[in-house]
């Protein structure tokens, strides 16, 4: 239950428990019970019957004729059996025929016009033939039985025949939603099924869900930050897919996308990457940027277009386009902000704007390098239609890229969608509904938001919430009550890392997640049991058996290294395992105390080692097999009368599985030929990478998309700071470890600057305004405003944003601020502070800005409160970024970049035209320092940077540079003189939990020390684990035949057992999520070669079910009917509650909920 927070009074309310519309019918049991009491009732009512006709009969006669079933014959055994086995495939195929939408055809017409006939034709056939006794067969083939049958089939035609023809569902209803009693019965079942089946069918509210689909608006959000250009391009061709198919219909599209990093200044220049889309944008979408609609918001900028499209019938289907452009210097970053923001912009404004219910809206979340169609589309939002108690779906991932990193994940995707997804699917439901491409309900969203929107205070918050934020945001789901799916019809492509550093920083995030995640699900299962009917006990079992899989995956590889080095190379174990040790030791205390790099460098080659020795593995498992199967004396059978080995038979079994599992797969059965590479990377992704991640969880970087720069700053230590923290690093690294530096991510002053794929971005000039542990939303030591305050903040946040409007416009043009303008008069040591920023090179913003910490110091400022003021007003400075050119002359050139005062010192050197500076391609620091004479490291700074884009631009720099030109044209507005309401929520928001907060007030430290404390707890518990399984494993491997069981010792087989037991239950889920998806398939597919998915939802009315019209207007008629019954009555109905939205404002307070 998540705690209500008033702002005035800051007191935490319980809000009162809202009934849990999210338990799953327990059909099942309603099968169970009504067949026991059948089961009663048979022989009950006998009695009573007996009773009834026989008067004076013995009980000893009624108990005698019970016991005459000991002398029936072979053909009544033949003919109650096949009575029962015909019934029960009767029953299913009957239910298989309507849940494919296959109703009319399949069902009703069979049932009405053909079972009863066929019966009598069939029974007639058998009389002459001896299998019926001849009592029996006199009623067949007179007139009175033929007319007898005759009415029987007309009387059910006229009686539901034709109400059954007429019900089309959905596809892939479940029995409770077909049939009134959703059991079996052997006793004339077709007319059970006929009197049992549902003509119509509604949802919770009584709606009919293909109608209420019609009525569905889509939100598709995505967030964005580097992604390169043919990623852009592939997501906007997906989004002008889904435009251009919209033909007909009035089911409502939008797309906006959440922009990381992508303004700094009020001016709104939008960084290359903003401008890359932009240019993307009007070749996919078909805008122009001189034509949109630019805002001033109080997060940024948003960038919009309503995409036309003339339709056939001469009419305009328009599709609203927002690119919103966020400032990280006015709300947080990462990618779970940006989600934040989306999901309450859509449910607290969008929404409400529109008067839409939650119910009958979704969000459709992607990343910015996804590729999807609108059959996926369609296929998701089928599964939302069907069952209200589904809060997401998902859809099988294909991963893209080459090379053997890529390869690598298309197997690894594969078993993970094939075995993992499905299994969850199948006992449970999916714990992880990635956010690159899934469908989300907007009411599920309102119940976890809140929770969702809440900052980090505890270092395992910090795994859950930043270093995997989907999954998270599935585990609140799930608590929640709600069931998320995973639906194999729908596809999508997504680019995965090519590089090695990229993907193991990607995968020490996911680590981490996925098992503070399984952690948290073991440890609260009872609660969540409780809340989702769907985390059963044999769900709870199977997690465990994942997360104790894990736990023991480096030992386990250790000793399946150790077995297969023993069948090649005839290797002691005991020198293996033990050489093995000391490798993973040395690793782990290498990733606590070097750089990222160094630990990446050595990942590297262990991954090329281990591989090495993989293929041997690979050759001695093979050659052991052969003498299995040839009998040789050395091979370890389980048994003489069975001439195989538990290895060999365990590896049939598994091949055998993953074959017949890529057959069931017929698409995608080429990603079991990548099952090489990921054999060979099997101890590079549970052993290296498990300790790379488990040793790393102290990094708060988000690892992918970064950005390599070089250094132009000197740094100078001396021979004793080196010693010192040599020291440090080697005799105190297990009780704290020095910051890791990502060198490979450095600024040009030589900081850190991660930045994220997702949005996640930390400027060499934002380092100081880290949100990782900004302030909560529902705890008043967290730094919650009172309600004077918070009214106070969003007064002065409107006057703060109008004052930096005016002060920044002064700053940001190409020519900057001087120092002594950019720093205000009552400074403390104003006039030395100046000084050394004038004697150093930086007397102007274009230099300023992006300066660092360290060049500061090095300056001579020295106090860390100027330091930290400095640092702050820095960070609001403009990038004045430098354009890529090939000048006309040195003089034009240095105007440009501000460095004027050096045209003689150029002069000098003989460098006057464009010709002349091509020399400038080879100058290091050094020659600039001699040659030029420029000895200001903010002059060397600026000028490197210069020389850096001293060059012919590229065709795509061509691009950018004139949408940014044309960008510019568009008309600038404000958000708060046209769209107040807006501006309004923005505002709202903001001040409530997106405002960024200095890490001098924050929890910074305590997180970073909490972090340290965690990280060694999980090595300790990881040690001790491996350490005691390698041991109980190793000494009873070679114990002898008292100790062995099939040839195997004991613990060797509770191993394959483990793994057996998850591999088992993935493959019969699989097996079923098979069937269902086949089903899918079935009720999607169209009747005529070439016409379009029927489908319950669709984008346009024409693909909707035939009968939506006619569902439409009998709804019509039904609710007028409702309105005037409802006008003459005189009592008054209670509305239902409203769900309490994130954002919720009284008369008198601000709530936050």
């Amino acid at each position: 239950m998540r705690p209500s927070v008033r702002l005035n009074n800051v007191i935490a309310a319980q809000p009162a428990p809202k009934p849990n519309r999210k338990l799953a019918p327990s059909t099942w049991k309603l099968t169970i019970v009504m067949s026991a009491v059948k089961a009663v009732c048979i022989f009950g009512f006998s009695i009573l019957f007996y009773a009834e006709v026989l008067p004076n009969a013995s009980a000893d006669d009624w108990v005698k004729g019970w016991g005459q079933m000991s002398q029936l014959t072979k053909t009544d055994w033949v003919m109650f059996v096949g009575n029962i086995g015909g019934t029960f495939f009767g029953y299913f195929t009957a239910y298989f025929a309507c849940t494919t939408r296959m109703q009319r055809f399949g069902f009703s017409v069979p049932l009405t016009l053909f079972s009863t006939p066929l019966s009598y034709v069939t029974f007639y056939a058998m009389c002459p033939r001896g299998v019926l006794c001849e009592a029996n067969c006199t009623m067949y083939g007179d007139a009175f039985s033929v007319s007898a049958l005759v009415l029987l089939v007309v009387a059910q035609t006229l009686s539901n025949g034709y109400l059954l023809f007429g019900s089309q569902f959905l596809a892939m209803l479940k029995e409770d939603q077909l049939f009134w009693t959703p059991m079996y019965t052997s006793g004339l079942l077709e007319q059970w099924l006929m009197l049992s089946k549902k003509t119509e069918y509604h949802d919770e509210q009584h709606e009919d869900p293909v109608l209420k689909a019609s009525r569905t608006k889509v939100i598709i959000c995505t967030t964005m930050y580097r992604e390169a250009d043919y990623e852009m391009r592939q997501l906007l061709q997906s989004i002008n897919g889904i435009h251009r198919a919209q033909t007909d219909g009035v089911r409502k599209f939008e797309s906006h996308i959440f922009f990381d990093g992508a303004v700094k200044d009020v001016n709104f220049n939008p960084t290359d990457f903003v401008l890359q889309l932009i240019s993307l944008a009007e070749e996919e979408l078909g805008v122009k940027a001189q034509f949109c609609t630019r805002t001033r918001t109080p997060y940024g900028l948003s960038i919009s277009w309503n995409l036309n499209t003339k339709l056939t019938n001469n009419l305009d289907r328009d599709m609203f386009f927002k690119i919103h452009l966020k400032d990280n210097i006015k709300v947080k970053n990462k990618k779970r902000w940006s989600q934040v923001m989306y999901m309450s912009y859509v449910l607290d404004f969008i929404l409400k704007q529109e008067k839409c219910s939650e119910e009958e809206c979704f969000i459709l979340i992607t990343d910015a390098d996804v590729r999807f169609n609108v059959n996926s589309v369609e296929a998701l939002l089928d599964l939302m239609t069907r069952d209200p108690s589904v809060g997401a779906v998902c859809a099988r991932t294909h991963p893209l890229g080459s090379g053997p990193l890529g390869w690598y994940q298309v197997f690894e995707y594969a078993i993970g969608h094939w075995f993992q997804k499905a299994a969850e699917h199948v006992i449970g439901s999916v714990l992880c509904s990635p956010g690159c491409f899934s469908v989300y309900r907007c009411s599920a969203i309102r119940d976890i938001l809140p929770e969702y929107a809440t900052n980090v205070e505890h270092a395992f918050d910090f795994l859950t919430k930043d270093m995997g934020e989907d999954r998270w945001f599935c585990t609140l789901m799930v608590q929640s009550g709600w069931r998320i799916e995973y639906c194999a019809a729908a596809e999508n492509s997504t680019h995965c890392p090519e590089d090695f550093d990229e993907f193991f920083k990607q995968r020490r995030r996911w680590v981490a997640s996925t098992l503070a995640n399984l952690m948290l699900l073991v440890k609260e299962w009872s609660t969540i049991s409780r809340l989702n009917a769907r985390v059963s006990v044999v769900f709870l079992l199977y997690q465990a058996a994942l997360l104790f899989a894990t736990l023991i995956g480096p030992s386990s590889i250790i000793l399946v290294v150790t077995g297969g080095l023993t069948y090649a190379w005839n290797v002691n174990p005991t020198s293996t395992v033990i050489l093995q040790l000391i490798v993973t030791v040395l690793y782990a205390v290498m990733c606590l105390t070097t750089s990222s790099k160094t630990q990446l460098n050595t990942a590297k080659l262990l991954t090329f080692v281990y591989a090495i020795i993989m293929a041997a593995v690979m050759v001695g498992t093979a050659v052991q097999v052969a003498k299995d199967i040839s009998k040789a004396s050395d091979a370890a059978l389980i048994h003489p009368s069975f001439p195989i080995s538990t290895t060999t038979l365990y590896l049939a079994i598994l091949v055998g599985i993953f074959l017949l599992t890529g057959m069931m797969h017929p698409s995608e059965f080429y990603c079991l030929l990548h099952g090489f590479w990921f054999f060979l990377c099997i101890p590079a992704g549970y052993l290296i990478l498990m300790i790379y991640s488990i040793c790393n969880i102290t990094d708060q970087s988000w690892g992918t998309r970064e950005v390599k720069e070089h250094s132009v700053r000197v740094a100078h230590r001396n021979w004793q700071d080196r010693l010192t923290a040599m020291f440090k690093e080697v005799f105190f690294c297990c009780f704290t470890r020095r910051e890791t530096r990502s060198v490979e991510s450095q600024t040009e002053a030589g900081v850190r600057k991660p930045m994220s794929r997702s949005g996640s971005v930390n400027e060499s000039s934002e380092t100081n305004t880290d949100t990782k542990t900004a302030r909560t939303l529902n705890t008043s030591e967290a730094g919650l405003p009172s309600i004077h305050e918070a009214y106070d903040g969003l007064e002065d946040a409107r006057e703060s944003f109008s004052d930096t409007e005016e002060d920044d416009d002064k700053i940001n043009n190409e020519e900057g601020v001087k120092v002594e303008e950019w720093l205000t008069s009552d400074f403390d040591a104003y006039d030395s502070v100046v000084q050394k920023f004038k004697e150093n090179g930086f007397e102007n913003t274009i230099f300023i800005s992006k300066m660092t910490d360290e060049e500061l110091k090095d300056m001579g400022i020295k106090r860390s409160g100027q330091k930290r003021y400095l640092m702050e007003k820095i960070k609001k400075l403009p990038d004045y970024e430098i354009v890529a050119d090939v000048p006309k002359d040195v003089k034009s050139w240095l105007t440009k970049i501000g460095l004027i005062m050096y045209k003689t010192n150029f002069k000098q050197e003989h460098i006057k035209s464009s010709k002349d500076m091509e020399i400038l391609k080879s100058f290091s620091r050094k020659d600039i320092e001699t040659e030029l004479k420029i000895t200001k490291i903010g002059h060397i700074k600026r000028l490197m940077q210069a020389i850096a884009k001293l060059r012919n631009p590229t065709s795509v720099e061509r691009k950018i540079l004139e949408v940014g030109q044309r960008l510019k044209k568009s008309v600038l507005h404000k958000m708060r003189e046209h769209q107040p309401e807006e501006e309004e929520f923005w505002q709202t928001l903001q001040n409530l939990c997106l405002l960024p907060q200095s890490t001098a007030y924050g929890l910074e430290e305590d997180l970073k020390r909490d972090l340290g404390e965690l990280r060694n707890k999980w090595i300790v518990i990881l040690a001790v684990f491996n350490t005691l399984w390698m041991v109980l494993i190793y000494t009873l491997a070679d114990q002898g035949k008292l100790l062995s069981v099939a040839s195997s010792n004991p613990v060797g087989l509770v191993v394959l057992v483990v793994f057996s037991f998850v591999l088992f239950i993935q493959f019969i889920a699989m097996i079923i999520h098979r069937i269902t998806t086949a089903t899918h398939f079935l009720a999607r597919a169209p009747y005529r070669f070439g016409a379009k998915y029927r489908t319950a939802w669709a984008l346009n009315d024409c693909d909707m079910p035939e009968e939506t019209e006619a569902r439409r207007a009998r709804a019509e008629a039904k609710t007028q009917a409702e309105e005037r019954i409802q006008n003459g009555r005189s009592t008054r109905v209670a509305k239902p509650e409203e769900k309490q939205p994130l954002l919720r404002q009284s008369e008198d307070s601000i709530y936050i909920v």
